[in-house]
């Protein structure tokens, strides 16, 4: 997937995200950052 292309990923994140939905299920995203796993609230990370 050309990740440049926003209109052709959409559409395709779009799809996934019913289809996920559909199917009762939900999607967990993790932003990588640096190395820090972003699953809490940034002013609770230890610097």
């Amino acid at each position: 997937m050309d990740m440049t292309d926003y209109e052709g990923v959409r559409t395709i994140t779009d799809k996934l995200i019913k289809r996920l939905e559909k199917d009762g299920k939900k999607l967990d995203i993790v932003v990588e950052n640096a190395g820090l796993s972003m699953r809490c609230e940034f002013k609770d990370m230890a610097f």
